[in-house]
């Protein structure tokens, strides 16, 4: 597990770790750097590393802003480690 305190350190986190990362776990709201902009910035870099979405905000609205994105999973907060690694465990 390699962990970042907001979007930036993220999308840096996940250059340095590229090919050692099996997946992201992505929050939507982070100092620094939104969600949406990390998504891009990984996707891009990595178009095959698979993202699972996190948020408050309900799940079709989410993947409404996403909507071609390619999204790997969502989890809607708050949840329990069996949801974390029953996503986790799909993708």
């Amino acid at each position: 597990v390699v962990a970042a305190d907001g979007g930036l350190e993220g999308v840096r986190l996940a250059a340095e770790h590229a090919g050692a990362l099996r997946a992201v776990l992505l929050d939507l709201t982070m100092p620094d750097l939104a969600g949406d902009a990390v998504f891009a910035r990984i996707r891009q870099a990595q178009p095959d590393l698979p993202v699972v979405l996190m948020s408050g905000y309900g799940e079709a609205e989410v993947m409404a802003r996403f909507a071609g994105a390619r999204v790997s999973g969502f989890l809607h907060k708050p949840f329990d480690s069996a949801r974390l690694m029953e996503t986790l465990g799909r993708v």
